[in-house]
């Protein structure tokens, strides 16, 4: 079962924290980079900066990438050291890849920096959103609606749907996420009628499949290949048909006085969803095989704000509430909810 061990106030939404494994994560509170032992649940600061509004992006090997005041920096956690890149704000690092945006004659472009070799492999105007997805670098061009994927190092473009010759007047809305070599999005917005989901050929970019239903809500479990949804109901697909496998809705589990969700980062473990609810200040464990809550934990006074995703680092589960403190729990029987 899981068991409430510590609140943690961070300053910060969790999902600025960077969790190396379950023993370690980092995250900046204002200026301060501090370090916390999950374990013991101690902190240390590693890092004081004088001034800048810091943002941690990713980890790898020993270095922690960060950026501040306009410029990325490389920390090299063991000796403080740090290499700095000054091209700009980075928004995006994906491998030994960043995206970062400058102007140029009043035109916006989007820069891919290869982060090995600090140099600019390729830039585009900015009227395509570029979007990294499992090391695949797809971009979106809302002028003239079509999707494209391009290669890392030129920026050549390997297909292009044009999605208004499938969808007509939806736009695509969302990147849901990458599974494999198929491409899940979101398509329409919440005031068309009609909005879709729709799983595309990452090798072809032609259309697999589509389903009318809203995207917002979705989540994709990479360890079985389908996308989960709880909301007011539940729902289990199958990624490479688009075949619903399960599908539950009950008004005597789900509804505004029972269970409602609206968040996409949920967890899902094993036969479990562990989610919130959007305003009652509950987090519940949902049994995907008998339909059933297994689990729900009260907190009276707060809600859970689905803007910050809940983490699970086995035995240790992190919920942030709306005070922005960080409620605990330990998984004590990893066989029993």
């Amino acid at each position: 079962m899981l068991k409430k061990i510590k609140l943690i106030d961070i300053k910060t939404n969790l999902s600025n924290c960077l969790f190396l494994n379950k023993h370690t994560f980092y995250v900046f509170e204002n200026k301060t980079l501090k370090k916390y032992n999950i374990d013991k649940m101690t902190s240390e600061n590693i890092l004081e900066l004088k001034e800048g509004h810091p943002n941690l992006l990713k980890f790898d090997d020993s270095f922690l990438w960060y950026s501040n005041k306009r410029l990325l920096r490389k920390f090299q956690i063991r000796t403080g050291k740090e290499d700095t890149f000054d091209y700009g704000k980075f928004n995006t690092l994906n491998q030994n890849l960043g995206i970062f945006y400058t102007k140029e004659n009043n035109n916006i472009f989007f820069n891919v920096y290869d982060l090995n070799i600090k140099k600019i492999l390729w830039k585009h105007k900015a009227i395509i959103s570029p979007k990294f997805l499992n090391n695949y670098f797809f971009s979106e061009n809302s002028t003239n609606n079509k999707l494209s994927l391009h290669r890392n190092e030129t920026g050549e473009v390997i297909w292009q749907l044009d999605v208004s010759k499938v969808f007509h007047d939806l736009k695509l809305s969302k990147f849901i996420g990458a599974y494999k070599n198929v491409l899940l999005v979101g398509i329409g917005t919440t005031t068309d009628v009609n909005n879709y989901i729709a799983a595309i050929s990452i090798d072809t970019g032609e259309v697999i499949w589509k389903q009318k239903g809203f995207y917002n809500f979705l989540k994709i479990n990479p360890s079985d290949g389908c996308i989960y949804l709880i909301n007011a109901g539940y729902s289990k697909t199958d990624i490479p048909t688009g075949n619903i496998l399960d599908e539950y809705v009950n008004n005597e589990v789900f509804g505004l006085d029972k269970f409602l969700s609206y968040r996409d980062n949920y967890v899902i473990l094993k036969d479990h969803i562990i989610s919130t609810d959007h305003k009652l200040g509950k987090i519940v464990a949902f049994n995907t095989k008998t339909h059933q809550f297994d689990w729900v934990h009260k907190e009276p006074g707060v809600n859970f704000p689905i803007g910050s995703p809940i983490i699970y680092k086995a035995p240790y589960l992190f919920v942030q509430d709306n005070k922005k403190t960080v409620h605990v729990f330990e998984h004590t029987n990893p066989n029993v909810l």
